[in-house]
């Protein structure tokens, strides 16, 4: 693709409230950048923590994963993939909210049907948290045309 980067929408099943990605900002073989601005109004900020908001880590995770897998299911358009292995994650600074993230994935190995990929999350040129991430397709199909935005 030149150029041209597909919709967050083709490449990922997650639909709001769960579609964590906001824009992908550079998608290649071997790379993705996307970005997510955690507003203030998001759900998960009332409880956690009344008065003090930080983003809940398995949050930060689940939007990790998810430019991981906008990065496999480019490579591979016809896979279902969905993190079900293993995850390692390092949460380094809390995210607070109305911040925009920068998520940036590689793979590590990704076959048709599995892999592993690696992800970091940044505040401006602060890493605030990485994971690595196994995760595999299993053999039911998605239907991602039924699915509105």
């Amino acid at each position: 693709m030149a150029n041209q980067i597909p919709d967050i929408l083709t490449l990922l099943p997650h639909r709001p409230p769960f579609l964590l990605v906001d824009e992908i900002l550079s998608l290649s073989s071997d790379q993705v950048v996307t970005r997510t601005i955690f507003g203030n109004d998001h759900i998960f900020f009332e409880g956690h923590f009344p008065g003090e908001p930080v983003l809940p880590g398995v949050v930060l995770t689940e939007a990790m994963a998810q430019t991981i897998l906008i990065l496999h299911r480019y490579l591979y358009p016809s896979t279902s993939p969905m993190y079900m292995a293993s995850v390692q994650a390092k949460f380094l600074q809390p995210v607070f909210p109305n911040t925009a993230v920068v998520f940036t994935a590689e793979p590590v190995k990704f076959l048709k049907e599995k892999g592993i990929g690696k992800a970091q999350a940044a505040i401006g040129e602060k890493i605030v948290a990485t994971c690595k991430i196994g995760f595999g397709c299993p053999d039911i199909k998605i239907p991602m045309d039924d699915h509105q935005p």
